[in-house]
C-alpha cells in the first residue's frame, strides 16, 4: 500500500477511510457462495482437488453449515460468517471484491483511489467530495454492510498500523499505535528464549525501516551519517535490550542501517 500511495499527487486532495461494521457476521451467505463461484470459475480445474461442482459443493455445504459450542450446548449459526475458521477470511474478502466491482467502482468519483484490506478501506478524493453522500450510497448497496467514517485531523489519517500524513503533494508515513498503547514488552532478562526476546526488536526494526518512509524520492539512502533506530529506545532500554536496541549492533548482526529523511517515528 505505501509503494502504492507515493506515487499518488495529493494535491487538494484528503484522506478518508471506510470501516465495515461487524462484516463477519453481517455477510449475506448466499451473496457469499456467489463470490466464490465466480472466482472458481476463474480457477483451472488441475489445480483444484475435485472437478469444481464437487469443490464448490462441499464449500457451499461448509459455509451454510456454522456451528458452535457454548455453556456445553451446541448451536447453528443462522446468519453471516462464522469468526475463526480459515474460510471465513477468503470469503470476506471476496464477498467485499465482488461488492467493489459490482457496485462501490460505479459510486466513487473517477478522480478517486481506493484501497482495500479485507474489510478497511482508504479513500483519497478531491477536497470537494460530499462523503456523508458517499457514506449513504455505500450503505444502500447492502442494508447489512454498513460502513463508518473516519476523516483525516490536521492532514493525518491512522489507517491499519500506519499513519499516513499528507505533505505537500505527497505523502509521508509513520508507524501508527493506539493512545493506550503502553509500551509494555517482554523484558530481556525473563526466562524466554533469546531468539523471542531479539525477534521482538528485530521485527519493530524492519516494521520502521518498511514504513517509515519520505514518500516517492524513496524511503532511506544507505548507511549514512545516522541511522534508524528502533522504535524508541527508552522502553527497549527499561527493559533491558541495551545491546540490541542500538543500530550498530543491528548491523553487527548482519541488518541493514540506513540514515533516515522521512518522518520521525513517534
Amino acid at each position: 500500500m505505501i509503494d502504492r500511495l507515493s506515487n499518488i499527487e495529493f494535491t487538494d486532495k484528503r484522506l478518508i477511510s471506510f470501516d465495515t461494521v461487524s462484516p463477519y457476521t453481517n455477510i449475506n451467505i448466499e451473496g457469499v457462495i456467489r463470490a466464490i463461484r465466480e472466482a472458481v470459475q476463474q480457477i483451472d480445474s488441475d489445480k483444484l482437488p475435485l472437478n469444481k461442482r464437487d469443490y464448490l459443493e462441499l464449500v457451499e455445504k461448509c459455509m451454510k453449515f456454522a456451528s458452535f459450542t457454548f455453556n456445553n450446548k451446541e448451536y447453528h449459526q443462522h446468519e453471516g460468517l462464522p469468526i475463526g475458521p480459515p474460510l471465513s477470511a477468503v470469503s470476506a474478502s471476496l464477498y467485499m471484491e465482488m461488492l467493489e466491482t459490482e457496485h462501490i467502482s460505479l459510486s466513487i468519483p473517477n478522480a478517486s483511489k481506493w484501497f482495500r484490506y479485507v474489510d478497511d478501506c482508504l479513500f483519497i478524493t478531491q477536497k470537494t467530495t460530499d462523503i456523508h453522500d458517499l457514506q449513504r450510497k455505500l450503505n444502500n448497496i447492502d442494508n447489512k454492510i454498513q460502513v463508518t467514517v473516519e476523516e483525516e485531523n490536521n492532514g493525518q489519517l491512522p489507517f491499519l498500523d500506519t499513519v499516513t500524513i499528507r505533505s505537500g503533494n505527497s505523502a509521508k508515513f509513520k508507524v501508527y499505535r493506539k493512545p493506550t498503547n503502553k509500551d509494555d514488552y517482554i523484558p530481556f532478562f525473563s526466562a524466554h528464549d533469546d531468539r523471542t526476546k531479539s525477534g521482538e526488536v528485530i521485527g519493530f526494526y524492519f516494521r520502521s525501516l518498511r514504513i517509515c518512509w519520505c514518500g516517492r524520492d524513496g524511503p532511506f539512502k544507505k548507511k549514512g551519517q545516522r541511522s534508524l533506530s528502533v522504535h524508541k529506545k527508552r522502553p527497549f532500554n527499561v527493559f533491558g535490550y541495551q545491546n540490541l536496541s542500538s543500530s550498530s549492533n543491528m548491523e553487527s548482526l548482519g541488518y541493514p542501517t540506513f540514515e533516515y529523511r522521512g518522518v520521525e517515528e513517534h
